[in-house]
């Protein structure tokens, strides 16, 4: 039995278990009943924003909807030995990506800021970079990163994001420099701190404890903390001149002094 035909098997149960129709189940997660028939048949395979909103209706977690077992190896070739084609095999990996993300919020799991930052300062240190602007190029080229600029209707939401496998690297040309600088720092710490994300919608304000790391490994990447400090005490340097100097936006370096828990200068 493949995967999406255990999701089918699997909402059919649930759904006959609480003695509800397919019509019920159909209004209570927004869609047609006649969807909900193509779900149950496996003639459909749906979104995970769908299969969310059926294990919230059936009162299930999400994981015992999917019932997916992680595998340890490879994962790519895991799912292709069921005959997947690549659009299946990138739909599970979603899946499992938010069935470990979901079962890390369950945990408690906090995002690790000061991990975050000792992880960009020792890429500094490696480089042996000592100045801004911090050249992403040098950074990319050593992680072996392969960046490509990607399609504008693609990257409608976001500026860039990774392929963690295959260290692709797609970003948004028509982004200015600076929102650039600081989404492609974002993907790097993804790649960095081991991640497991897929096309994320880059956010500063997110709450995503894998997000909150990533954002904190650009910060300190691109601004980091004691050059920025040193700047600030012996250079009355001020918002401006510092995201002139560090080629980032006065919006990321006002993140950065006042909202990233970084920098306690009294």
């Amino acid at each position: 039995m493949d995967i999406y035909t255990t999701i089918a098997s699997t909402i059919r149960e649930k759904r006959k278990k609480l003695g509800l129709s397919q019509d019920d189940l159909a209004r209570l997660v927004g869609v047609a009943s006649t969807t909900i028939s193509m779900y149950e048949q496996g003639e459909r395979k749906p979104e995970l924003t769908v299969l969310k909103k059926i294990a919230d209706a059936l009162s299930i977690p999400l994981a015992e909807l999917i019932n997916i077992e992680i595998p340890r190896d490879n994962l790519n070739i895991a799912l292709r030995s069921q005959n997947l084609d690549f659009d299946e095999v990138e739909k599970v990996k979603d899946y499992i990506s938010e069935l470990k993300y979901q079962k890390r919020l369950k945990s408690g799991t906090k995002p690790n800021k000061m991990r975050a930052r000792k992880e960009a300062s020792k890429l500094l240190r490696e480089l042996k970079i000592t100045e801004a602007p911090v050249k992403l190029s040098v950074i990319v080229n050593y992680l072996e990163i392969d960046p490509i600029v990607g399609d504008e209707n693609i990257l409608k939401k976001t500026s860039a994001f990774i392929d963690l496998e295959d260290k692709l690297l797609v970003y948004k040309d028509s982004d200015p420099v600076v929102r650039k600088r600081f989404s492609v720092a974002h993907e790097i710490g993804h790649l960095v701190m081991g991640h497991d994300v897929k096309n994320d919608i880059f956010n500063i304000d997110s709450t995503d404890p894998r997000e909150i790391e990533a954002n904190m490994f650009a910060a300190e990447l691109l601004m980091p903390y004691d050059w920025v400090k040193q700047d600030m005490q012996k250079h009355s340097m001020n918002i401006d001149g510092l995201s002139r100097k560090y080629w980032v936006s006065k919006e990321a370096m006002g993140w950065r002094l006042f909202k990233s828990d970084a920098l306690l200068l009294a």
